[in-house]
């Protein structure tokens, strides 16, 4: 397993960086979230995963959990992230349990995607810390997961067609848990002045 934490040892910011750009770093840290994890749950497609990863940066979230990460069968799924995991906290993990463990230590409820015996993502609580695990794309979830979880969410739609892709599924999923979790905080971030001020010296050094 590998993983990235905040309290890692800092490295001196890059002094060629202009003021515009430390402000724009300063300004998107002003804005992350830790209370919301992502985990892709042995996804096949690396390009889903990089889309994901995009998701999960775009909408201002820090961690993001990869459960037996596939072998890449496109020749660049970087370019569909477009290097977003650069600032994202990458955790790895070879087994299911290994991944349910750790988000139990940081207390996560774990709500998993699921069209069975699922509830509306609106009903899903945001005021507390939530992991939100998407499956395979053929298999779905794990059997580990399916047993772990606290819960089980889908995205409604309206039209015929009944289910997302799981690259837009989680755009849909974080768009709104993004406004759900500011909303039950009544706040932007919810990292700690000390846990900004670590995360802004570490982006000054990527």
């Amino acid at each position: 397993m590998t993983d990235s934490h905040l309290d890692e040892p800092q490295t001196a910011p890059d002094s060629t960086l202009t003021a515009a750009r430390q402000a724009r770093i300063r300004e998107v840290v002003d804005r992350r979230m830790r209370g919301v994890a992502v985990v892709l749950d042995s996804l096949y497609d690396p390009g889903n995963q990089a889309a994901v990863y995009r998701s999960v940066e775009a909408f201002g979230f820090l961690d993001c959990h990869v459960v037996n990460p596939a072998f890449a069968k496109k020749s660049n799924p970087r370019a569909v992230s477009r290097g977003a995991e650069k600032w994202l906290n990458m955790h790895i993990w070879q087994q299911a349990e290994e991944a349910i463990a750790s988000l139990r230590a940081s207390g996560h409820a774990i709500w998993v995607a699921d069209v069975r015996n699922a509830v509306p993502l609106s009903q899903v609580r945001f005021d507390r810390k939530v992991a939100l695990v998407f499956g395979a794309e053929h298999a779905g979830l794990s059997p580990a997961f399916r047993a772990a979880a606290d819960g089980a969410f889908t995205v409604p739609t309206v039209g015929f067609v009944e289910s997302l892709n799981i690259a837009a599924a989680a755009t849909a999923t974080l768009a709104e848990a993004r406004i759900a979790r500011e909303r039950a905080l009544g706040a932007r971030t919810d990292l700690t002045f000390e846990e900004r001020e670590a995360l802004y010296l570490d982006y000054l050094g990527r």
